[in-house]
Protein backbone atom coordinates (compact mmCIF):
# COMPACT_ATOMS: atom_id res chain seq x y z
CA UNK A 1 0.00 0.00 0.00
CA UNK A 2 1.26 3.08 -0.37
CA UNK A 3 1.68 5.56 2.37
CA UNK A 4 -1.33 7.69 1.98
CA UNK A 5 -3.41 4.71 1.73
CA UNK A 6 -1.91 3.38 5.14
CA UNK A 7 -2.45 6.69 6.98
CA UNK A 8 -6.50 6.81 5.37
CA UNK A 9 -6.55 2.97 6.64
CA UNK A 10 -5.46 3.62 10.35
CA UNK A 11 -6.57 7.27 10.86
CA UNK A 12 -3.16 8.60 10.81
CA UNK A 13 -1.60 11.59 9.03
CA UNK A 14 0.56 10.84 6.03
CA UNK A 15 3.19 12.88 7.03
CA UNK A 16 3.51 10.48 10.36
CA UNK A 17 3.38 7.43 8.01
CA UNK A 18 5.89 8.64 5.50
CA UNK A 19 8.07 9.72 8.60
CA UNK A 20 7.96 5.83 10.00
CA UNK A 21 8.10 4.50 6.98
CA UNK A 22 11.27 6.14 6.01
CA UNK A 23 13.11 5.34 9.35
CA UNK A 24 12.08 1.64 8.47
CA UNK A 25 10.52 1.17 12.41
CA UNK A 26 7.48 1.53 14.10
CA UNK A 27 8.17 3.76 17.11
CA UNK A 28 5.96 2.43 20.56
CA UNK A 29 5.36 4.68 22.92
CA UNK A 30 4.25 2.41 25.74
CA UNK A 31 1.81 3.21 28.36
CA UNK A 32 0.49 6.78 28.63
CA UNK A 33 0.28 8.76 32.09
CA UNK A 34 -2.89 10.21 32.65
CA UNK A 35 -2.82 14.10 31.69
CA UNK A 36 -3.17 16.60 34.81
CA UNK A 37 -6.55 18.44 34.99
CA UNK A 38 -7.21 21.91 36.06
CA UNK A 39 -9.71 21.10 38.41
CA UNK A 40 -7.66 18.33 40.00
CA UNK A 41 -5.69 20.33 42.74
CA UNK A 42 -9.34 21.37 43.83
CA UNK A 43 -10.55 17.85 43.90
CA UNK A 44 -10.14 17.49 47.77
CA UNK A 45 -11.29 20.71 48.51
CA UNK A 46 -14.82 20.70 46.62
CA UNK A 47 -15.29 16.93 48.39
CA UNK A 48 -14.53 18.66 51.71
CA UNK A 49 -17.19 21.32 51.32
CA UNK A 50 -19.84 19.14 49.78
CA UNK A 51 -19.47 16.58 52.51
CA UNK A 52 -19.88 19.74 55.31
CA UNK A 53 -23.10 20.35 53.39
CA UNK A 54 -22.53 22.98 50.77
CA UNK A 55 -24.11 21.71 47.90
CA UNK A 56 -24.75 24.97 45.74
CA UNK A 57 -22.51 25.21 42.60
CA UNK A 58 -22.48 28.50 42.09
CA UNK A 59 -21.05 29.12 46.04
CA UNK A 60 -18.45 26.42 45.11
CA UNK A 61 -17.18 27.67 41.63
CA UNK A 62 -16.65 31.19 43.19
CA UNK A 63 -14.89 29.58 46.53
CA UNK A 64 -12.41 27.61 43.42
CA UNK A 65 -12.40 30.89 41.74
CA UNK A 66 -11.25 33.19 45.21
CA UNK A 67 -8.53 30.41 45.63
CA UNK A 68 -6.98 30.76 41.81
CA UNK A 69 -8.72 27.89 39.84
CA UNK A 70 -8.68 29.60 36.23
CA UNK A 71 -10.78 26.08 34.60
CA UNK A 72 -13.80 26.00 32.97
CA UNK A 73 -17.21 25.91 35.06
CA UNK A 74 -18.19 22.69 33.33
CA UNK A 75 -15.62 21.09 34.85
CA UNK A 76 -16.49 22.20 38.21
CA UNK A 77 -20.01 20.70 37.92
CA UNK A 78 -18.95 17.37 36.31
CA UNK A 79 -16.81 17.14 39.06
CA UNK A 80 -19.80 17.20 41.59
CA UNK A 81 -21.61 14.95 39.61
CA UNK A 82 -19.56 12.00 39.87
CA UNK A 83 -19.00 13.00 43.88
CA UNK A 84 -23.18 12.64 44.04
CA UNK A 85 -23.45 9.66 42.18
CA UNK A 86 -20.68 7.88 43.74
CA UNK A 87 -21.91 8.93 47.50
CA UNK A 88 -25.37 7.75 47.05
CA UNK A 89 -23.86 4.17 45.16
CA UNK A 90 -21.83 4.23 48.05
CA UNK A 91 -24.95 5.00 50.43
CA UNK A 92 -27.63 2.55 48.61
CA UNK A 93 -24.89 -0.53 48.99
CA UNK A 94 -24.19 -0.11 52.49
CA UNK A 95 -20.30 0.42 51.88
CA UNK A 96 -18.46 0.86 54.46
CA UNK A 97 -16.40 3.72 52.45
CA UNK A 98 -19.80 5.94 52.72
CA UNK A 99 -18.71 6.06 56.23
CA UNK A 100 -15.58 7.71 56.17
CA UNK A 101 -15.33 11.56 56.11
CA UNK A 102 -13.50 11.51 52.98
CA UNK A 103 -13.26 8.99 50.63
CA UNK A 104 -9.73 9.45 48.40
CA UNK A 105 -11.75 7.62 45.85
CA UNK A 106 -13.36 10.61 44.82
CA UNK A 107 -10.90 12.85 44.54
CA UNK A 108 -9.52 10.38 41.35
CA UNK A 109 -10.18 11.52 38.20
CA UNK A 110 -11.15 8.79 35.44
CA UNK A 111 -8.09 8.99 33.91
CA UNK A 112 -6.62 8.22 37.00
CA UNK A 113 -8.73 5.67 37.82
CA UNK A 114 -8.19 4.04 34.41
CA UNK A 115 -4.40 3.98 34.84
CA UNK A 116 -4.61 1.83 37.85
CA UNK A 117 -6.98 -0.50 35.90
CA UNK A 118 -4.43 -1.26 33.02
CA UNK A 119 -1.03 -0.99 35.15
CA UNK A 120 0.66 -4.06 36.74
CA UNK A 121 -0.22 -4.94 39.75
CA UNK A 122 3.59 -5.46 40.53
CA UNK A 123 4.36 -2.20 39.31
CA UNK A 124 1.87 -0.12 41.90
CA UNK A 125 3.02 1.44 44.62
CA UNK A 126 1.29 0.27 47.91
CA UNK A 127 -0.89 3.27 48.39
CA UNK A 128 -2.18 2.67 44.95
CA UNK A 129 -2.72 -1.09 45.12
CA UNK A 130 -5.15 -0.09 48.27
CA UNK A 131 -6.41 2.98 46.29
CA UNK A 132 -6.91 0.21 43.73
CA UNK A 133 -8.64 -2.37 45.95
CA UNK A 134 -10.90 0.09 47.47
CA UNK A 135 -12.14 1.27 44.00
CA UNK A 136 -12.86 -1.85 43.05
CA UNK A 137 -14.99 -2.24 46.20
CA UNK A 138 -17.17 0.50 45.36
CA UNK A 139 -19.33 -0.83 43.02
CA UNK A 140 -19.99 -4.68 41.03
CA UNK A 141 -19.54 -2.85 37.80
CA UNK A 142 -16.25 -1.44 38.75
CA UNK A 143 -15.13 -4.98 39.70
CA UNK A 144 -16.66 -6.49 36.62
CA UNK A 145 -14.81 -3.88 34.38
CA UNK A 146 -12.04 -4.70 36.05
CA UNK A 147 -11.95 -8.08 36.19
CA UNK A 148 -12.44 -7.83 31.99
CA UNK A 149 -9.70 -5.40 31.79
CA UNK A 150 -7.54 -8.24 33.29
CA UNK A 151 -8.55 -10.70 30.96
CA UNK A 152 -7.95 -8.68 28.03
CA UNK A 153 -4.40 -7.33 28.95
CA UNK A 154 -3.76 -11.20 29.86
CA UNK A 155 -4.47 -12.58 26.08
CA UNK A 156 -2.06 -9.58 25.07
CA UNK A 157 0.31 -9.84 27.53
CA UNK A 158 0.67 -14.03 27.10
CA UNK A 159 -0.45 -14.30 23.25
CA UNK A 160 -3.58 -16.14 23.95
CA UNK A 161 -5.90 -15.23 21.35
CA UNK A 162 -7.75 -18.19 21.72
CA UNK A 163 -9.49 -16.69 24.69
CA UNK A 164 -11.15 -14.17 22.81
CA UNK A 165 -14.50 -15.51 21.72
CA UNK A 166 -15.06 -16.57 25.54
CA UNK A 167 -14.16 -12.45 26.49
CA UNK A 168 -16.17 -11.12 23.79
CA UNK A 169 -19.20 -13.55 25.49
CA UNK A 170 -17.96 -12.43 29.22
CA UNK A 171 -18.55 -8.49 27.64
CA UNK A 172 -21.64 -9.14 26.12
CA UNK A 173 -23.07 -10.60 28.99
CA UNK A 174 -21.64 -7.84 31.80
CA UNK A 175 -24.05 -5.50 29.79
CA UNK A 176 -21.38 -2.77 30.40
CA UNK A 177 -21.66 0.47 27.75
CA UNK A 178 -17.92 1.33 28.57
CA UNK A 179 -16.76 -1.84 26.45
CA UNK A 180 -19.68 -1.35 23.78
CA UNK A 181 -17.36 0.90 21.13
CA UNK A 182 -13.86 -1.27 22.02
CA UNK A 183 -15.65 -4.55 22.04
CA UNK A 184 -17.41 -3.36 18.15
CA UNK A 185 -13.81 -2.61 16.82
CA UNK A 186 -12.63 -5.82 17.61
CA UNK A 187 -15.20 -7.37 15.64
CA UNK A 188 -15.05 -5.82 12.85
CA UNK A 189 -11.69 -6.14 12.82
CA UNK A 190 -11.22 -9.37 14.37
CA UNK A 191 -8.57 -11.44 12.11
CA UNK A 192 -6.22 -8.59 13.31
CA UNK A 193 -7.10 -8.43 16.82
CA UNK A 194 -6.39 -12.07 16.73
CA UNK A 195 -3.19 -11.52 14.65
CA UNK A 196 -2.24 -9.20 17.39
CA UNK A 197 -3.70 -11.78 20.04
CA UNK A 198 -1.31 -14.31 18.97
CA UNK A 199 1.84 -13.59 16.97
CA UNK A 200 5.08 -11.82 18.42
CA UNK A 201 5.63 -8.52 18.48
CA UNK A 202 8.00 -6.49 16.52
CA UNK A 203 9.41 -3.10 16.40
CA UNK A 204 11.38 -3.64 13.45
CA UNK A 205 10.24 -3.03 9.56
CA UNK A 206 8.57 -6.65 9.52
CA UNK A 207 5.91 -5.66 11.61
CA UNK A 208 2.68 -7.09 9.92
CA UNK A 209 -0.30 -4.64 9.17
CA UNK A 210 -2.35 -7.12 11.16
CA UNK A 211 -0.03 -6.25 14.42
CA UNK A 212 -0.28 -2.64 14.08
CA UNK A 213 -3.38 -2.14 13.53
CA UNK A 214 -4.30 -3.89 16.29
CA UNK A 215 -1.49 -2.17 18.87
CA UNK A 216 -3.16 1.24 17.80
CA UNK A 217 -6.69 -0.15 18.30
CA UNK A 218 -5.52 -1.39 22.42
CA UNK A 219 -3.31 2.21 22.77
CA UNK A 220 -6.22 4.39 21.89
CA UNK A 221 -8.57 2.37 23.83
Amino acid sequence: MKSIEIAAHMGMAPRTVREWLDRGDIPYSGSRKPRTRLIDPYKTYLLERWQQGCRRRVQLERELRAKGYKGSPRAIYRYLETVDALSFSARKSGSLLATKPLNPLLTLSAPQATWLFFRKHEDLKEEERETLRQLRLMSPHLETAYQLVEMFLHMVRKRTGEQLDAWLAAVKASHLEAFESFVTGVQQDKDAVLAGLTLPWSNGPDVTLEQWSFRRKCESA
